[in-house]
């Protein structure tokens, strides 16, 4: 069963695609499948990390490029790959890949819940500490027993004194 495009604002272009064996090149059997986003609002709307997605292609990095790279590769492996195939692989791998020119990379940010809900995001256990005596004082604690409170709690993993 195929993706509904439609809702995620994109249509697809096909066209040949070729390598070069030497001087010569070379076209696939298939036709490349080039997502072009016909409609913003839903792709914004309707497609994982739309904005990211869209920030890349203003780098330079072009979904027709990256999808031609894509589609030659399959269509090496299998010259009978269907438009549908071709269609989702383009998406899974170039548009929700959302690749940049210098590869993709993956940033995990730990992000601590502290006692009163609110959130703490770096790194120094010292400040960690402050916050969270702070937060106990914010839902009726005496800033005294929040205080040794502190110095008895398991603080989280990655905190760095």
């Amino acid at each position: 069963m195929s993706r509904n495009w439609e809702i995620l604002g994109i249509i697809w272009r096909t066209e040949k695609v070729a390598k070069m064996d030497g001087n010569t090149k070379v076209y696939y059997n298939g036709d490349a499948q080039i997502p072009e986003v016909e409609d913003l609002e839903k792709f914004l709307a309707n497609v994982p990390r739309a904005a990211e997605v869209v920030k890349v292609g203003l780098n330079g990095t072009s979904f027709r490029v990256s999808a031609q790279g894509v589609c030659r590769r399959e269509l090496e492996k299998n010259a009978n790959a269907t438009a549908e195939y071709l269609q989702e692989t383009v998406y899974n791998s170039v548009i929700l890949g959302a690749r940049s020119s210098g590869g993709t990379r993956t940033i995990v940010k730990t992000i601590y819940t502290l006692p009163n809900g609110e959130k703490y995001e770096g790194t120094s256990a010292t400040e960690f500490k402050q916050l969270w005596v702070a937060a106990m004082v914010d839902l009726g604690t005496p800033a005294a027993q929040a205080t040794e409170m502190v110095e008895v709690i398991t603080l989280p993993e990655g905190l760095q004194e």
